[in-house]
């Protein structure tokens, strides 16, 4: 789902590969900008930081955080 609120590069609930064929999905996506993975309170935002890492081989060299 692309967000249209001027953020034409955002996209929300992205399917990415993250290695033997497995997919998962990332929360937020703002190509080249921003990547973010939500985690209900109280669970440790170390998992949530080692998913969105997990994440970057399966995103275009263009699309990843800068």
């Amino acid at each position: 789902m692309v967000l249209d609120q001027g953020y034409s590069h955002t996209e929300a609930s992205r399917s990415v590969g993250i290695g033997d064929g497995a997919h998962g999905f990332i929360d937020m996506l703002w190509k080249g900008m921003l990547l973010v993975e939500h985690k209900s309170g109280g669970l440790s935002l170390d998992r949530a930081a080692k998913q969105a890492f997990d994440y970057f081989p399966g995103i275009s060299e263009d699309d990843l955080p800068g």
